[in-house]
């Protein structure tokens, strides 16, 4: 008998020595712990490690808003720890702090609170505004300092295969801090739409979704060149039937440079202005009787494979407008500006509106058969127009600026302008 009293003491100090040996006898302190500074999404705690050799790590457990448990780890590599996981800003969030030794064995816990401020996907919601927009709405946001996320754009519309209503997509996009505006449009057609905002974090959880109702929609329509009346009072369009430069060319229907593909290499098949065009007015559309105006599209000719001498000699972009104005009267003496599109003249060729245009750099990639042009889509620039509720009946075009050719040289120093097509869109009626 007692023999196993000697064996039970045995084992129980072995149990508490066992015990003892599985915490780390270096503790962590509130000293170590210099600061907690509450950031979007969560906080990032400053901390200095003791000078201990056997320290090899400091950990940070607490659990995010979806009650999961988070570990964090941190090192003598660096001196903060970001604590993630949280949306809507809190208050006094309750964590433990440990050391670890080499072997993984830590310290007895120390107990800390945080704070932390609302996300980038919770504060994405607090200056979100949805506006209705042509064909479609427009959103604009403003996110704080540090907030980043995703967000998807929803309408309530037909689900093209059961024909039932559903929520169908518009637009998934990340954001980051600061202010930005997107005009987005619908595939279906609609006076107004339900629509649905959604956002998420980094990990992939939903944040928040919002709903508005009723987004009056304004639907648009092209105007058809019967409709309206061309005048060109300052003289500056070119009409040359010998090399097929006219005005006629910008309403003829070509979104692409059939036109300018035959003949020999005089042969523009398209519209020229010039010279002298900067600033001045390039054209004028009288549309018989005011209309809600809704925009404008500017259509260049393709990158055709046919070499082009007179004009366009050296660079076909250098005509092409980057810097355009468009105005708006009931008049013709008081002018409104409706519209206004701008791009640096010296902008990186792969980067402007037109780089589908003809040019002098992809000369190997040019359009060589009409059934290329034909399979490839249109390069056009589209200024839409706020919604007016105040119509208009002249319309009038200035082109400020031209971009340079695609090796950054400007060829263009009698200011001429060119672009293929033009098309005015109004508010369907």
């Amino acid at each position: 008998m007692r023999k196993y009293i000697y064996l039970l003491c045995i084992f129980a100090l072995f149990c508490s020595c066992e015990k003892s040996d599985n915490v780390f006898k270096v503790n962590i302190s509130q000293e170590n712990i210099r600061q907690i500074r509450p950031v979007p999404g969560g906080a990032v705690m400053y901390y200095t490690l003791p000078s201990d050799l056997d320290v090899m790590a400091i950990r940070v457990r607490y659990k995010d808003d979806f009650k999961q448990e988070i570990m964090r780890e941190g090192s003598y590599a660096c001196d903060s720890l970001l604590l993630h996981g949280f949306n809507e800003g809190r208050q006094g969030v309750e964590a433990v702090v440990t050391l670890c030794d080499r072997n993984g064995i830590e310290s007895e816990p120390l107990k800390i609170t945080f704070d932390t401020q609302d996300s980038g996907p919770f504060a994405f919601f607090n200056e979100l505004k949805v506006k209705s927009g042509w064909n479609g709405f427009s959103i604009s946001y403003n996110v704080p300092a540090g907030g980043k996320g995703m967000a998807h754009v929803f309408y309530v519309g037909e689900n093209p295969l059961t024909q039932e209503p559903d929520t169908l997509l518009v637009k998934s996009f990340s954001f980051k801090a600061g202010k930005d505006s997107l005009n987005l449009k619908t595939q279906q057609e609609a006076l107004a739409h339900t629509v649905i905002v959604r956002t998420e974090d980094f990990r992939g959880y939903t944040v928040k979704q919002q709903i508005w109702q009723d987004v009056k929609s304004y639907n648009t329509m092209k105007l058809d060149t019967a409709l309206f009346v061309y005048s060109d009072p300052e003289g500056l369009g070119i009409e040359d039937k010998t090399n097929a430069i006219s005005k006629n060319y910008l309403f003829d229907g070509d979104l692409k440079g059939f036109t300018s593909m035959g003949g020999t290499s005089n042969y523009m098949g398209t519209y020229i202005a010039g010279p002298n065009c900067f600033g001045k007015t390039l054209f004028e559309l009288d549309l018989k009787e005011a209309k809600q105006l809704a925009g404008v599209r500017f259509y260049t000719i393709l990158n055709l494979s046919r070499p082009f001498f007179g004009i366009f000699a050296n660079a076909y972009e250098n005509r092409v407008p980057c810097d355009i104005t468009i105005y708006a009267s009931n008049d013709r003496i008081d002018w409104d500006e409706v519209g206004h599109y701008d791009e640096p003249s010296d902008l990186d060729f792969d980067l402007r509106w037109a780089a589908r245009c003809k040019n002098s750099k992809y000369l190997d990639m040019a359009y060589s058969t009409e059934l290329e042009v034909q399979r490839a889509d249109p390069c056009y620039l589209s200024i839409d127009f706020p919604i007016m509720e105040k119509h208009y009946q002249y319309v009038k075009v200035v082109v400020n600026k031209t971009f340079f050719a695609a090796n950054d040289n400007d060829y263009n120093t009698a200011q001429h302008v060119t672009f293929h097509e033009f098309e005015l869109y109004v508010g369907k009626e």
